[in-house]
Formats: structure tokens, C-alpha cells, sequence
């Protein structure tokens, strides 16, 4: 919008040849939404929601910060369950 809030994300399985002629067309205003404060649990569960690969990270403004991926979110998993055990051995 105008103050810089993201309002929608493209899907990208929207085609001109399925009725999306516009860029404003792709815009998909109703999709999860990623902050810092959600902890893994909440941003895989969006994750599971939403059939896309990727969701975008805001801050309390609604202000982009970045995209975080299904792999991101595996990584961190992974760090969660893996790190910690691995640390017990030492």
C-alpha cells in the first residue's frame, strides 16, 4: 500500500490463461503471515495452511522484512532437534 504494508502475495499458479490479465490480477490478499515473535510450531502450522513454498516475514507494521521458505523452516527444525542431542554427547 502506500505507507509500504504488504498487502498480498503472488500466486503463482494464477495464469493469464486462468483469468489473471493484470498484475493486480495475481495479488492473493488473504495468506499467512510470518513475525519474529511466532515460534516454530505456529510458522509450520502456516506453513501446512498455505500451498505455497515460501511466506512472507513482517514486522508490526505489517513492513516486509524477508521470505522465509519451507526449507528455512526445515533447517530450523532440524537445528531444534538435532543440535541440542548432538551437544548431550560431548
Amino acid at each position: 500500500d502506500a505507507e509500504g504494508r504488504l498487502v498480498g502475495v503472488v500466486a503463482r499458479w494464477c495464469a493469464p490463461a486462468d483469468g489473471c490479465a493484470r498484475a493486480a490480477d495475481l495479488i492473493d490478499p488473504d495468506f499467512p503471515l510470518l513475525t519474529s515473535e511466532l515460534g516454530l510450531v505456529e510458522a509450520i502450522d502456516a506453513f501446512i495452511a498455505w500451498p505455497g513454498d515460501r511466506l512472507p516475514l513482517v514486522d508490526s507494521q505489517r513492513l516486509l522484512l524477508g521470505m522465509v521458505t519451507h526449507t528455512d523452516i526445515l533447517r530450523a527444525a532440524r537445528d531444534r532437534l538435532i543440535k541440542p542431542a548432538s551437544r548431550e554427547g560431548q
